[in-house]
Parts: C-alpha cells; structure tokens; sequence
C-alpha cells in the first residue's frame, strides 16, 4: 500500500499539478503513515511495548517503501538533477547547494539517489522478516493446537478451552467431561503432541468436569455407609501446656488474610509424630505459610508439628431456573463439606415443577435437565442431615454459611407497590 501511494504521489508530482500534488501527498502520508503513528502512541500510553515497537516498525517500513519507489519513478522519468535556486550566491544556503550540486550533478548522481533509499530498506529487512517469521509460526503452530484439540477433546466432551502460543510458551486450558482419570490421559496426548507440534515444552491443564452418571456415583459413595475405624494406639505422654501454647502461636501468627479458625485438632502417629489440623474459613493457607507457621509452634513447644490447613468452603453459588452440571458439581460437594462437625451450613434453594391431578397422562420424556434435577434430588435426599436446609423457589441455589441460614426475602402482595429503600 505505501508502494502504491509513493508511485501515485509521485506521478502527480512530476505532472506539476500544485492541485493533485498536494492531494496525492496527503493520501499518501493519511494511509501509510498516520495509521501506525497512531497505534505507537497508543501503545506507549497504555504501557504495550509490543504493540509501540511493531508499529514503529511499520511505520518506518511505510517510510522507506515511499522513499524508494518514488526516487525510482523520478528516475524512470527523467528527473536526474537537483534544481537549485541560482539566486543564492553567499551564505550556508549557497554552500549546501554547492555540495549538493557536487554530489548529485555528477553522472553518478543517479546511483546516489538510489543508494540512500536502497539502505533505508536494508535497515528494515532483517527485522520484518523476523516478525514475518513469527506471525507465521503462530499462525502454524496454532492451527496444529486446534487440529489436535478438536480430537482430543471435541466439543461434545470440552466445555471450555482457552489457548495462548508465544514464541517462548504453549498454554492450553480445557475443562473436559468425564472423569479424572480420562482428563489425565488427555492432558498427557496434549502434552506429547503440542511438544511435537510446536517444539516447546507446552502447559497444559485438562480438568474434569463430572457428568450426570459421575455426579451419581459420588452421591452413592458419600452416601454409603463408612466401615468402622480401626483402634489407634494411645498417644504418647504430651506436656499439660501443649495445647496452650499452640494456641498462643496460632492468636499471634496466624494471618487474617486466611479468615478466622473454627477449629484446630492435634493428632499423633504411631511413632509420635504430631500433626496440626486447622480448619478454617477462607482462602487456602498455601504450602509455605504452612511451613511457616510450622516453625513457630516448633520453637515454641520444643518439638516438630507438621501443619496443614483445611479450608473450609463457604459462598453462595446460583443457577438460576435452568440447572447446569456445574452447579449440581458444587451442590454435591458442598453437602459433603457439611456432614462432618465443621460448623457449616448448607442452604439449598430448589425450584418446583407442579403435576396435574387429573387423569394419569403418558409419562414424560426425559432430557438432560431433567436428568441434572434428578440428580440434585438424589443429592439432597442421601446427604440429608441438620445441617443442610432445604427450602423451594424460583432459582436453583446453594449457600454455604458458618450460621443461620438468612431468612429469604418477604414475597410483596399483590397490587401494592415494592416498599421504598431507605
């Protein structure tokens, strides 16, 4: 495009038009060079110093594809001499026109005019042509990701997948239906034939994604009767102050980002190895905070606890009147968080389908919301206990709370309007 629009500038310059002259020179910077000085800029106010260096890189390809296919038409036409103003006998203007006269007066003034234009375009060729090369290499490389995704994990099977290919890194997410050990087997193909394709080590990260006969059988299993535990030998003799001075560490170290404790338990091995169980409401501890917390109850008691933090899960998650397998997936482990003593509440809000009355009517057919409200059904009915509330609605709910389940809001009676906020 800048090629075209040097040739059209030029043409109308060489006709000595002051009318299309100006014209074509100002299409010819409007299309070429305005558009990638625009996108540097941007990309330098909003920090993208990716974006800043690509279109100052286009911009002074633009630049110098202009500069050369214009002096190539002046020279096709005839324009072989600088024409300089006689009138200027003294001064730094006069020395300029010599040393121009001198350089471009000569027969070699031709090549001259060429030369400089020919090295603006060496300067940028080995740059686009590397840029050139990694467009093109995305492009492939991405095409192939596609190729074996879509047989892998086709869109029957895949909820979800996202992708991002650098030229240093493969990245490839899928959220897959089945079960884990299938996610597995995928995640290790996608790795193996990425690593082929692309030539880097990709990440990759396949999760499971439950479906309605999985979600079953994790209902029969939680619901299934747990065989007794087996007599533990008695624990060795502890200090009478242990458990105090546990409990000062865990007021003075423990950190609030993490939410408040509900409970902590210390339990003992058969060769007196002691472990801390702490359960607590909100994010996850992490492995080194652990280790962390670790070191202080071992300086304080004189003896190695190993710590580890159990997050209890706690939120409110909605599906709304239609039900979807990811909410019947937290809606089963949910009721499994409640069952121990952890202190947790679970409220469910369910939605209701009124039967006719009537005459017997030919049974329905099923369909896969069916299926899920089937199995949300099964959920609620084997994992029933104290601690999980059931109530009816117009949206499939599930909260999980440390107290009271909250009240639901007051229906407004017909007729009259909504009560105004205060």
């Amino acid at each position: 495009m800048a090629a075209f629009c040097a040739l059209a500038a030029g043409f109308t310059t060489a006709r000595q038009s002051a009318d299309t002259t100006s014209t074509a020179a100002g299409t010819a910077i409007g299309i070429s060079l305005v558009p990638p000085l625009c996108v540097a800029g941007y990309g330098f106010g909003v920090g993208q110093w990716t974006i800043t260096g690509g279109a100052l890189l286009l911009f002074t390809a633009n630049f110098c594809a202009i500069i050369f296919c214009s002096a190539l038409l002046f020279v096709a036409l005839g324009f072989n001499h600088v024409s300089l103003d006689e009138g200027v006998e003294v001064g730094l203007g006069a020395r300029m026109a010599r040393r121009l006269r001198a350089i471009f007066g000569t027969r070699y003034g031709v090549m001259w005019r060429l030369v400089l234009p020919t090295l603006l375009l060496a300067s940028v060729y080995v740059p686009l042509r590397a840029a050139l090369g990694e467009v093109a290499w995305k492009i492939q490389v991405r095409d192939q990701v596609t190729r074996i995704l879509r047989e892998l994990a086709p869109d029957g099977r895949s909820v979800r997948t996202s992708m991002a290919i650098d030229p240093t890194a493969v990245r490839v997410q899928v959220a897959l239906i089945g079960s884990p050990e299938e996610a597995r087997d995928v995640e290790v193909k996608l790795r193996v034939r990425i690593a082929a394709a692309s030539g880097l080590e990709p990440e990759v990260d396949v999760t499971a994604v439950p479906d309605d006969r999985a979600l079953q059988r994790i209902a029969e299993s939680v619901a299934a009767p747990r065989p007794a535990a087996l007599p533990l030998a008695p624990p060795p003799v502890r200090p009478s102050n242990l458990q105090r001075s546990i409990g000062d560490v865990l007021a003075a170290h423990w950190p609030a980002t993490s939410g408040s404790i509900e409970r902590w338990q210390l339990e003992f091995d058969d060769q007196g190895a002691a472990t801390l169980d702490i359960h607590h409401v909100g994010p996850p501890l992490g492995g080194a905070a652990e280790s962390l917390l670790g070191d202080f109850i071992r300086l304080a008691v004189g003896e190695a606890v190993t710590v580890r933090a159990v997050p209890i899960l706690v939120g409110e998650w909605t599906s709304g009147a239609k039900l979807t397998t990811e909410f019947v997936e937290h809606l089963a482990r949910g009721l499994a968080a409640v069952q121990g003593p952890s202190g947790l509440r679970a409220c469910v809000t369910r939605t209701t389908v009124p039967r006719p009355v009537d005459t017997v009517a030919p049974e329905p057919k099923t369909t896969p919301e069916s299926d899920l409200a089937h199995t949300a059904e099964l959920l609620i009915a084997s994992l029933a206990s104290p601690h999980v509330e059931v109530r009816d609605g117009d949206a499939w709910s599930l909260n999980l709370v440390t107290g009271v389940c909250p009240s639901p809001p007051a229906p407004t009676p017909p007729g009259l309007p909504d009560a105004p906020v205060q």
